[in-house]
């Protein structure tokens, strides 16, 4: 059994009918017609995870559009402790009826807004011990599954206060958008070899898009959670960003695999896989493997584990030098890109924008290249390239 156990958390759609007001645990209705937002939102989440949602109808409904989405998934389990936080005889009011209300009562709220509570309702410190109540006993129920948890600003705030070790004032002031996705793992084994089980956060309110903005792919990559085709292709000339922008597709996700092609055969080359391991951080597992490629990525694809492959051009050099047969290699790399588990992305140089070199390994190099890039383009549902950092769809599969 994994040790690992996932939250999914997943911020309701968005409220209607409720501007200036504080509508905290009264059970306002939602807006759910965005339908391409919940169909990336379908394909962002995990199949075969556990699935809760607070007692209020927005979150409900919000999983059941999901669901219509095309995400298939058994009924949530209520939880009424994964509720808003409730603001007791204030709800439904704006903050200037407050304070006309009760003046006194006002004032010594916002003394100490997060730990005070309103009259007739609860603080946000009490908020997140409710939440962490529900955390643990979900957490050792559901040990090494995943968990998708359909709940509230408030309440996603009191979550990533617990896994942060966050003060009430620190956990108040993340920012929780409507329809965005924000993920905590569980390590019963503790991190670094150590004991006892501790929290890792590995996003917070990630935005996913089904509309155009999905296209809008000269956006930091790593502010919004997307939901990866199978295949995506990333194109571009040397130092063109191509690396960098590839790696911020994927690095919001845990675990994520760094396959590397190259091979430290001089102290420049040595220099450049250091700068890449320094850029990436922690977070990646990293494979190496200059030749059998294909074999590389069945052992390690796995759903909601992306696999980044930098890059094809290392491996192509690698084959050649070898004596590898590098057509038919190409031809197990495209076959095996089609039964993968999870995404893969792929970094490659595009070698045949300049000069035709002036020998003739140089030339068959370029050849190889090429061809090599065409047929994993053709079998790719996404191809992107990337010129001085600026990256633009060239493929986009329905």
């Amino acid at each position: 059994m994994s040790t690992e156990t996932r939250w999914w958390w997943v911020r309701h759609a968005p409220v209607a009918g409720v501007d200036g007001t504080i509508y905290g645990s009264n059970d306002v209705d939602c807006d759910v017609s965005d339908k391409a937002r919940f169909k990336a939102l379908a394909r962002a989440l995990p199949e075969g995870a556990v699935w809760v949602t607070s007692h209020l109808s927005r979150a409900i409904k919000t999983a059941q559009a999901v669901a219509d989405a095309g995400l298939d998934f058994p009924q949530p389990a209520i939880e009424e402790d994964l509720g808003e936080q409730n603001f007791g005889d204030w709800q439904g009011l704006s903050w200037d009826d407050m304070r006309k209300r009760d003046k006194k009562a006002y004032e010594a709220f916002w003394a100490d807004p997060t730990r005070t509570r309103p009259p007739g309702g609860e603080s946000f410190a009490d908020q997140i011990k409710r939440t962490g109540d529900v955390m643990g006993r979900l957490t050792i129920e559901h040990q090494g599954r995943d968990i998708v948890a359909i709940a509230h600003g408030g309440t996603i705030r009191a979550a990533l206060s617990i896994a942060l070790k966050l003060e009430p004032e620190q956990g108040m002031a993340l920012k929780i958008d409507t329809l965005s996705i924000s993920i905590l793992e569980h390590v019963e084994d503790g991190l670094l070899r150590g004991a006892g089980g501790v929290w890792r956060v590995c996003g917070v309110n990630q935005p996913v898009f089904g509309g155009p903005e999905d296209l809008a792919l000269n956006a930091k990559p790593q502010a919004r959670l997307r939901a990866l085709p199978p295949v995506t292709l990333v194109l571009g000339g040397g130092r063109s960003g191509k690396s960098r922008y590839a790696e911020g597709l994927v690095e919001f996700l845990a675990p994520r695999i760094y396959l590397a092609t190259a091979e430290a055969g001089d102290a420049e080359m040595a220099a450049r896989i250091e700068e890449h391991k320094q850029r990436r951080g922690p977070g990646w597992e990293t494979v190496e493997e200059p030749l059998e490629l294909a074999a590389a990525l069945k052992a390690h694809s796995g759903r909601q584990k992306p696999v980044l492959v930098d890059c094809l051009t290392l491996w192509m050099s690698n084959l050649m030098a070898a004596g590898r047969d590098a057509e038919d290699e190409v031809q197990a790399l495209v076959d095996c890109l089609g039964g993968l588990p999870g995404p893969v992305v792929l970094v490659s140089n595009e070698v045949g924008m300049g000069i035709v070199p002036d020998n003739a390994l140089a030339r068959a190099y370029m050849d190889k290249a090429g061809r090599m890039n065409q047929a994993v383009a053709a079998a790719a549902q996404r191809v992107v390239s990337v010129t001085a950092g600026l990256a633009q769809a060239i493929k986009e599969a329905e």
